[in-house]
């Protein structure tokens, strides 16, 4: 996934309050200007609201979801309302992003469905809305790991590891490695290597790798109450052992501990 200029023309005519902001750098673009939305949820009231963004848009780089600033200070720098300290809005985990843009993203995608709703949630507080309208998560790691744990349907940070694993190589190699859902079996001879294929068609394997990478800087640990733990005794998946996985898939297989009904149904 790499946004083009031809994406970008598209937001514009899409969104015709958003203008291109002079350059800051080569390979980064930027548009700013206002983003006015109705949206009525189900189950949701009607919100009528504009806000005034600038996004960030990388064009000379791979896999690079871009990133958005509410400008007028509506939105609070808080952790609370999913702002980052730079500013920029947590739209979700990267995995989740970029299942949302689909196989085909473009930027029009993007705001349509990760943007306006995040704008929405920030009126419907401001409205007297308590929490989160749509799926909250827990801030940081912990929010990560849970949604990592519900798009690769498993149940432990060392299933999600070994999940992220096998989304890094290709799938002859991932086949041969255990499955994570915990029966025991090689993935290869159990479906949930269905539900992993059907993730593959979305991303490119170093943008698996990249989040590979980012979670084993995490040290989760395989605990109920998802805690972190520097020592965890879970998979290694450093960038030197994902390179390890093609000729040594047996590393991960001897530090996994399967446990059962990880994934009823599957």
């Amino acid at each position: 996934m790499r946004f083009t200029e031809e994406s970008i023309d598209e937001l514009l005519g899409s969104w015709s309050r958003l203008r291109r902001s002079p350059a800051k750098e080569a390979g980064l673009v930027s548009v700013h200007g206002i983003l006015a939305f109705e949206l009525e949820p189900k189950g949701l009231p009607k919100i009528d609201d504009a806000y005034r963004v600038r996004i960030d848009i990388r064009v000379d780089r791979d896999d690079e979801v871009p990133e958005v600033f509410e400008l007028d200070g509506r939105i609070s720098r808080d952790v609370d309302e999913h702002v980052n300290p730079d500013g920029d809005f947590c739209l979700g985990s990267p995995l989740a992003v970029r299942l949302k843009l689909g196989r085909l993203p473009s930027l029009t995608h993007f705001v349509d469905q990760c943007v306006v709703p995040f704008l929405y949630a920030a009126s419907w507080r401001r409205k007297g809305g308590i929490g989160w309208p749509f799926n909250e998560l827990p801030h940081y790691s912990p929010g990560l790991l849970d949604d990592y744990q519900r798009l690769l349907r498993v149940s432990t940070a060392a299933s999600t590891r070994l999940a992220l694993a096998a989304l890094c190589v290709r799938p002859r190699v991932a086949n041969k490695l255990p499955c994570p859902c915990g029966c025991g079996l090689r993935l290869g001879k159990c479906s949930y290597r269905q539900h992993l294929a059907s993730l593959r068609p979305f991303a490119t394997r170093p943008y698996f790798r990249r989040i590979a990478e980012d979670f084993e800087r995490r040290k989760f640990c395989n605990t109920s109450d998802d805690q972190i733990d520097p020592q965890a005794d879970i998979p290694d998946l450093s960038p030197q052992a994902l390179d390890r996985i093609r000729a040594a898939s047996r590393h991960l297989e001897a530090d996994f501990h399967p446990t059962s009904s990880l994934l009823p149904g599957v």
